[in-house]
Order: C-alpha cells, then sequence, then structure tokens
C-alpha cells in the first residue's frame, strides 16, 4: 500500500517541484533566496517519499502515525541488514 502511496506522491510532488522551478526562475529575489526557498519544499518531498517507501519496505504498518518511532527505526536497521546480506 505505501510503495503505491510513495508512486502516486512522487508523480504530484515532481508537478510541483516544475512550478517551483518555474517559479524562482520568475522571481525577483536573488538567486541563493530563489535556491532556499525552493530546496526548503523539495527536501520535506524527498522525506515524505523516503517515508512512505520505508513503510512500504518494512510492510510495518497502514498508518504511520499509529506506532511508536523507536521500535519502527530498530525494524528499519534490521531491514536494511537482511536486505544489503541478501546480495540484491
Amino acid at each position: 500500500m505505501y510503495v503505491d502511496i510513495a508512486h502516486r506522491t512522487s508523480l504530484l510532488y515532481s508537478f510541483a517541484a516544475i512550478l517551483l522551478a518555474h517559479f524562482a526562475a520568475l522571481s525577483a529575489w536573488s538567486e541563493r533566496v530563489n535556491i532556499v526557498a525552493a530546496a526548503v519544499p523539495l527536501a520535506f518531498f524527498a522525506a515524505a517519499i523516503g517515508g512512505y517507501i520505508v513503510h512500504g519496505i518494512l510492510q510495518d504498518t497502514d498508518n504511520q502515525f499509529r506506532e511508536a518511532a523507536p521500535r519502527r527505526l530498530h525494524a528499519i536497521a534490521q531491514g536494511r541488514a537482511a536486505w544489503l546480506s541478501c546480495g540484491c
């Protein structure tokens, strides 16, 4: 379920990223301000999609806010170690 959500959100966020790039190109602000203003939402988009991917790999929940975070971090570490050891 979360892999499907990650795919859908990445498509929606890609459209938003294109709009951000276009707005930054038309902006009167300095290049540095435009880069920071575009990087903040892009970092949020990447973190959100990454979270969905982690839940998809772990198949640990159908609601990411239901379970406590410390247990999830331990499961992520174990899942990553198992994934790396399988030679995938």
